[in-house]
């Protein structure tokens, strides 16, 4: 499953609880992560470069590979423009009936 969601019509904040409708009748609760702290959801060892996340990353931020870390909202995706409703997140998916 991929932890990149779009949300289309709302802008949510890290750390913020979601529905995530994944597949026709299927729905996961998740957490959306920040691009650029993963520890300040307690994730200390992780970091979008260590899960291969950089790679595949939307085209609605824009990546730094020099020093592999998102650096913000691409064009066009900032706040104020145009685009922002149409961006992608990175969620994480409960997917088991524990949540940690």
């Amino acid at each position: 499953m991929n932890p990149i969601y779009n949300y289309g019509t709302d802008v949510l904040q890290s750390g913020q609880i979601c529905l995530v409708h994944c597949l026709e009748h299927s729905a996961f609760l998740g957490v959306v992560l920040p691009w650029d702290n993963l520890y300040t959801l307690g994730l200390a060892s992780a970091s979008f470069s260590s899960l291969g996340l950089l790679e595949t990353a939307p085209n609605c931020v824009r990546v730094n590979s020099r020093v592999k870390k998102v650096m913000g909202w691409a064009d066009g995706f900032r706040d104020d423009d145009r685009g922002a409703w149409d961006r992608s997140y990175p969620v994480w998916l409960f997917d088991e009936n524990e949540v940690p």
